[in-house]
């Protein structure tokens, strides 16, 4: 399938399994100005009740706190958007008085919409039937795949599968890539992403 956004053009290629999987190949030219790029992925958007996010991940320590973002296993965390994004949800300015996880926006909860580094398995549920789900996952051949998600527009949830991911976070308890990989016009961006649906 042919794609052409204002940054690059290109190509999708996918492969579907008989058991409700799918491999989704990308491969495009950047066509901008010379950037160093966060994320490089595949946006999904998400059927409208199909909130609930759970993960597994490699981490880089065998024990996080249970409601630390970067936690090795997260299960059934809703989104938890608020309509202000900044000052008004939950307690305005003052410290709050919830964890950081829960700290909130229009784009979901920080827990929620945060990026989950080195997945191993990535899921969106549907809230009420916890057995429909879409997801993503690191299988064989994967070297590095990582999950975000967030509320687009106050409404559906979109997904993005990232085979890049690079800082933007806490750097003193995340892999960085150095020295930062240079996307320049003309570069050829590519990866490839596993996903599942059950």
């Amino acid at each position: 399938i042919a794609g052409s956004y204002s940054e690059a053009n290109g190509m999708f290629t996918m492969n579907f399994t008989g058991d409700g999987g799918m491999s989704v190949l990308f491969s495009f030219v950047w066509q901008s100005a010379t950037i160093k790029p966060r994320q490089i992925g595949i946006v999904f958007d998400m059927a409208e009740k199909v909130t609930m996010l759970s993960w597994t991940r490699r981490g880089m320590w065998r024990y996080y706190p249970d409601n630390d973002i970067g936690r090795l296993e997260g299960r059934q965390v809703a989104p938890n958007p608020c309509p202000e994004m900044f000052d008004e949800c939950p307690h305005g300015p003052m410290q709050p008085n919830n964890s950081y996880a829960l700290d909130t926006n229009p784009l979901g909860s920080n827990d929620f919409r945060s990026t989950k580094t080195n997945v191993t398995q990535y899921a969106l549920c549907d809230s009420q039937l916890t057995s429909s789900c879409f997801g993503i996952k690191c299988g064989a051949g994967c070297t590095s795949l990582h999950g975000r998600s967030w509320v687009n527009n106050g409404s559906a949830i979109r997904m993005l599968a990232a085979t890049l991911s690079n800082e933007g976070g806490n750097p003193f308890s995340r892999e960085s890539i150095l020295p930062h990989p240079v996307y320049s016009k003309g570069t050829t961006v590519s990866g490839q992403v596993q996903c599942f649906s059950v």
